[in-house]
């Protein structure tokens, strides 16, 4: 049997960079975008991702309020807000 001598690496605090981005909304789809930021903020597009430490960038998005929606999405939001704010 050959010991290849591989171990886990865990990144620590000290190790990690974090990085601001830049991201414009304009035109994209609200699920698929959020998602993608998701992963920035958590930190899962790089290489050296731990679950317990804070690996995470900063993300700024312009745009916002041209997100696209499918469906009946903006309809049915803006319904149960509305609906959330009332107390029902």
């Amino acid at each position: 049997m050959v010991n290849v001598g591989t171990k886990t690496f865990s990144a620590k605090k000290e190790e990690v960079s974090h990085k601001w981005f830049l991201v414009d909304a304009k035109g994209k789809t609200l699920g698929r975008f959020s998602s993608e930021i998701a992963k920035i903020l958590r930190g899962k597009n790089k290489v050296i991702f731990t679950p317990h430490v804070d690996c995470g960038d900063f993300v700024v998005v312009i745009n916002a309020s041209q997100l696209k929606f499918t469906g009946n999405k903006w309809k049915v939001k803006s319904i149960t807000g509305i609906l959330v704010m009332l107390g029902t």
